[in-house]
């Protein structure tokens, strides 16, 4: 039997989601939510979308960091550098993200922006290590980035806005963050 899941139950179950990896670690408490927020504000007054997409981007941006739910919290909050192994280990939570939304159709229209969010335009992201271009997951990549240097992480104290502008525009500079993207985020 075929379950269907309404579009605002979606979101529901989004928000859900979204909250039982935050609390997986300290730091990244209330992270999927501010991300959704940002990455939404940025879609309503750019050009990139209508309403719909809109909703796409911030279920998408709800959805982001579902992987983390594989990675031991010890590496998620661990104060000194990771080894290359820890690295790895926590570079596989885009695709675990990928894997979680592909066990349901529901989530189809999401999975793409979802599982792109450590992507980048010059292709040095990762899992697939795709070249990033303007659009939802662009938005969502670019507010993640953001929302994780306004904020304590393990390794280090949170920029304050400004630096954090800066430290964004350097990636933009460097070719890795998508240029409109990022001007939106930082202008909403």
């Amino acid at each position: 039997e075929k379950i269907c899941i309404a579009p605002k139950d979606i979101r529901k179950i989004a928000e859900a989601y979204a909250d039982f990896i935050d609390i997986k670690s300290r730091f990244s408490l209330g992270h999927s939510r501010r991300v959704a927020g940002i990455a939404y504000r940025a879609a309503v007054t750019s050009s990139f979308a209508d309403d719909a997409i809109s909703e796409t981007i911030f279920n998408a941006a709800l959805l982001h960091d579902l992987g983390k739910s594989a990675i031991p919290t010890g590496i998620l909050d661990k104060p000194t550098p990771l080894t290359r192994m820890e690295e790895m280990r926590l570079r596989a939570h885009s695709f675990h993200t990928e894997q979680i939304l592909a066990m349901s159709p529901a989530f189809d229209a999401l999975r793409e922006m979802a599982c792109s969010v450590e992507e980048r335009c010059d292709g040095s992201g990762y899992h697939r290590h795709i070249r990033l271009s303007e659009g939802g997951a662009a938005l969502i990549a670019v507010a993640n980035y953001y929302d994780e240097l306004t904020c304590d992480l393990p390794h280090r104290e949170a920029m304050e806005p400004g630096a954090a502008a800066e430290a964004l525009l350097s990636e933009v500079s460097a070719g890795r963050m998508p240029r409109e993207a990022a001007r939106v985020v930082l202008d909403g």
